[in-house]
């Protein structure tokens, strides 16, 4: 059975996060897990259907990789989870950004 690239990223990043959990360091943006599990519910909430199609799951796999990266918030996160309105989340998260800066 062949590992899929973004598995290993995210056991990596796993067992990362669990070592600076130990050095009492708490992660403000979302995990591997919460990005996975947001990627997966945007994905269901755009219409894809119940049938897991390769094309699904590089959109799941590339929207895990941008909430790792960029990183999301977990604001951004909870917004999707409470109001499924995936483009005014990101929105309202791209505006937080800018203001950050």
């Amino acid at each position: 059975m062949r590992a899929c690239p973004l598995s290993s990223l995210l056991v990596a990043l796993t067992l990362v996060g669990g070592s600076s959990a130990s050095l009492g360091c708490e992660r403000k943006a979302p995990g591997p897990e919460e990005c996975a599990r947001f990627s997966e519910m945007v994905e269901q909430l755009s219409g894809s259907g119940p049938v897991m199609t390769p094309e699904i799951q590089a959109q799941i796999d590339e929207l895990t990789r941008q909430c790792l990266t960029k990183p999301y918030d977990r604001a951004l996160l909870a917004c999707v989870e409470r109001t499924h309105q995936t483009r005014g989340c990101l929105e309202s998260f791209r505006l937080r950004a800018e203001r950050a800066q």
